[in-house]
């Protein structure tokens, strides 16, 4: 039987990771809302770190955890109205969207190495008719 007073294992790894401060997961999250379009809800679940930026003494890097449980790395730099976003994933994981039917953020389908060759023909196709 589980005892609902016993903590999670989860919550006690996660109170061991290094946290970040209020205002930094505050700053990234007011980041992602200003720059996505009006009514669609942020990807971010929470801010696992941040750090100076690299290029930028005034930007910063953070990597987060978004929608699916996924990292996703940021870069984020400029001043309002003038916002800078460079972003990546780690090695194998799929780019992700906002569908507007069903109103989700949804990972884009992954090529499988048929549907890489098929599309790599249409393409070659299509360039040689354009000659």
């Amino acid at each position: 039987m589980i005892d609902s007073a016993q903590s999670s294992t989860f919550a006690e790894l996660d109170a061991r990771l290094p946290g970040v401060s209020p205002e930094d997961e505050a700053y990234v999250r007011g980041f992602l809302v200003h720059i996505l379009p009006q009514g669609v809800p942020t990807y971010l679940r929470r801010v696992l770190s941040v750090e100076p930026h690299s290029d930028d003494p005034d930007g910063i890097e953070a990597t987060v955890e978004i929608f699916d449980g996924g990292k996703m790395f940021l870069k984020l730099s400029g001043p309002d109205g003038e916002e800078h976003l460079r972003f990546g994933f780690p090695t194998g994981d799929m780019p992700f969207h906002w569908h507007a039917r069903t109103k989700a953020w949804r990972r884009l389908p992954s090529f499988r190495m048929r549907d890489q060759e098929k599309f790599l023909r249409s393409v070659d196709r299509l360039f040689k008719a354009l000659k």
